[in-house]
């Protein structure tokens, strides 16, 4: 049977700080490690809160602080990963995202929506940041804000990013911006990328059973 309102498609692996829900029926909850997730649900981070979700097709996404994310589809029937689909949507925020048997045997069926652009995944590990004038205190090699958009980075593998001003695919150790939904997705170089870290002990597993470090960089500006 595919995942249904009540059905758990994730749980808490990994929390440091807070963590709350926003249930489909209107029921709002505080999780803790282990608690469940479901289809439909909201999740948001406070301030100086991490959230690792693990998914039941294996996938993982670690939630940054102040970030919100919609459980807007995961079916997986029987657990067969060839007949499922994942359709997450940040609504603010960072994260970092890891393919599970769903991206790895049906990738075209793994999908996450932000505000400027949709990523399609191709086996990956890959990090996001959305300013939306909430960047100021991030520090910049330039000294100066972030730019409002979505800040890309791609560990393994590669993603294509997606809007109505076109598409670009991003491979592992690129980075990529999107300005905005109309202007095409565009690569920038290492020394102007970001890339988005989170604490060790909350370093998600890669899908061949090892954790890569996300938090490694070659001289990029990295988002503590």
């Amino acid at each position: 049977m595919p995942a249904v309102a009540n059905d758990v498609v994730a749980t808490i692996s990994d929390l440091q700080g807070t963590l709350s829900a926003q249930h489909a029926d209107g029921n709002a909850a505080l999780l803790a490690e282990s608690s469940a997730v479901f289809e439909n649900d909201v999740l948001s981070t406070e301030a100086n809160s991490y959230a690792r979700l693990k998914f039941i097709d294996q996938s993982e996404v670690v939630l940054r602080p102040n970030s919100s994310l919609t459980i807007e589809s995961f079916k997986y029937p029987n657990q067969q990963a060839e007949l499922g689909s994942i359709l997450l949507r940040l609504i603010k925020g960072s994260l970092r995202k890891i393919t599970g048997e769903i991206g790895h045997k049906v990738p075209d069926q793994d999908q996450l929506i932000t505000p400027v652009a949709t990523i399609g995944i191709r086996g990956t590990h890959y990090g996001l940041l959305f300013c939306q004038d909430d960047c100021s205190e991030i520090p910049t090699v330039s000294g100066k804000p972030l730019a409002n958009g979505l800040h890309v980075d791609v560990l393994e593998g590669a993603i294509a990013l997606q809007n109505s001003g076109g598409e670009l695919r991003v491979a592992a150790g690129e980075f990529a911006f999107v300005a905005d939904p109309e202007h095409e997705p565009a690569q920038v170089s290492s020394q102007q990328g970001i890339q988005i870290t989170i604490p060790p002990h909350i370093i998600p597993d890669s899908g061949h059973g090892n954790r890569p470090d996300p938090n490694h960089h070659n001289g990029q500006c990295t988002i503590p």
